[in-house]
């Protein structure tokens, strides 16, 4: 990454409202920003300020916009060939899916994460995904199913030694 030029600092919001009001006023900034990285072959980029941009998103319910960028965050990773990746970019989507009502497609966004994480040997990312899918089968009543990937995910997360995730696996379980 190319350091920052003379005079720039990094904005320090004093508190949640001020850097709320920060992503409100830079929004339409920043999907331009993530489009501007694609067409400028920043796929790297691309896929980071879409990643920076999911909490904002949820907070604000701007679905749309979560969606349009993880999509964009997934073909980047594609192009890049980055598995863990493409992954971030599937849990991110499944993570929409599934703020929209739409479980059947985040759980298979959650299961082509856990593929890819797997794929990477991205232990944390397959603890997540396991956790997120469980999570997901609960919400459709696949009891058996949710119990099996909440179950996997506090396997991996105390072998990671992860207890924060473990308490949430726990949580799910």
């Amino acid at each position: 990454m190319a350091p920052a030029r003379p005079g720039a600092a990094p904005e320090e919001p004093a508190d949640l409202a001020a850097a709320l009001a920060w992503f409100t006023a830079e929004h339409l900034v920043l999907l331009d920003a993530v489009d501007i990285a694609v067409r400028s072959d920043r796929d790297r980029y691309a896929w980071l300020l879409a990643h920076a941009l999911e909490t904002y998103f949820d907070y604000r319910g701007h679905w749309h916009d979560w969606a349009a960028s993880q999509h964009t965050a997934l073909d980047a990773a594609r192009r890049l060939a980055d598995p863990s990746w493409q992954a971030g970019a599937h849990r991110g989507l499944g993570w929409v899916c599934d703020q929209q009502g739409s479980q059947d497609d985040a759980l298979a966004h959650n299961e082509q994460a856990l593929a890819l994480y797997r794929q990477a040997g991205h232990r944390a990312g397959q603890a997540k995904a396991l956790n997120n899918t469980g999570w997901l089968h609960i919400m459709l009543g696949h009891y058996r199913q949710a119990l099996t990937h909440c179950a996997q995910a506090v396997d991996i997360n105390q072998q990671i030694g992860d207890r924060h995730a473990e308490a949430g696996a726990w949580d799910s379980l």
